[in-house]
């Protein structure tokens, strides 16, 4: 109970940071036995890119009582673009019982140096040829904190899902291409829209009330799937750079579609 004792210190700029042998046994011990926990996953937003792979170096939480305290990772490179469809990739956790004590309000996600953005090959895109090209950020934001909303006083074993924007998070210049990581929390999994473009080849997929607007990417299959969004009447956008042969843009435009709270909608096309 080293946090219990440490609670003298709550004053002081305080960081438990688990060894490494001690983040295997943790990680072990929950994966053995079920041990409730608090999970932190990730999804995306599009990019019109083929990949983005990105070095998780650290994930922190912080507690207003404890401060910044770093969790048990699970993982340390995610290529962003493969969670399309809803997918996930867990990234960290810790054991559910700080939470339940001592309370979470935001997530620090920090990011190593090896990480890489592929494109497209435009200049191959009209032959019908799917070659790509792999670069290296000339510059990278290593930090990015996420505050996290209030939460019921249950106890036990939550999970906050973080979406990662890539067409916001990538930007390029006349030194090449830079790496602004843009995330946020996903509060309502519940609500959403979900359905299938067809056509095979990534598509990205807009949805928008006029007042609230988001997106997501299809999967190799054209299926695509939209958490976190408001209640009411929508109009959906799905276009695609380029397909899997290199053929011409496809658009897709449906309006008056319903979105209920607590509810995945289906879209039927």
């Amino acid at each position: 109970m080293e946090v219990i004792k440490d609670m003298k210190n709550q004053n002081s700029n305080w960081m438990w940071q688990p060894s490494p042998t001690i983040a295997a046994a943790a990680q072990a011990q929950a994966q053995a036995t079920s041990q409730p926990a608090f999970v932190v996953k990730l999804t995306d937003n599009p990019g019109n890119f083929a990949g983005l792979e990105v070095e998780i170096h650290k994930v922190s939480v912080y507690s207003p009582i404890l401060g910044w305290m770093g969790m048990v990772k699970d993982v340390s490179f995610v290529d962003v673009l493969e969670l399309t469809n809803g997918r996930e990739i867990q990234l960290a956790h810790c054991p559910s019982y700080i939470h339940d004590h001592f309370g979470f309000s935001k997530i620090k996600i920090a990011f190593g140096d090896h990480n890489r953005l592929v494109t497209w090959d435009k200049a191959n895109a009209l032959s019908g040829r799917n070659r790509q090209k792999v670069h290296c950020f000339s510059d990278t934001e290593h930090e990015v904190v996420i505050p996290l909303h209030e939460v019921d006083s249950e106890r036990g074993s939550r999970e906050v899902l973080l979406d990662f924007d890539v067409a916001q998070s990538v930007k390029s210049d006349s030194d090449g291409y830079k790496l602004a990581p843009r995330i946020k929390e996903v509060v309502d999994k519940s609500t959403g829209l979900r359905g299938n473009i067809g056509n095979g080849g990534h598509h990205v997929v807009f949805a928008t009330d006029f007042k609230d607007s988001y997106s997501c990417f299809t999967d190799q299959a054209g299926q695509f799937l939209i958490r976190g969004m408001k209640s009411g009447i929508y109009s959906l956008l799905a276009y695609a750079h380029r397909n899997t042969d290199g053929q011409p843009i496809a658009r897709l435009f449906v309006e008056n579609i319903r979105v209920i709270n607590g509810e995945i909608s289906e879209l039927c096309l």
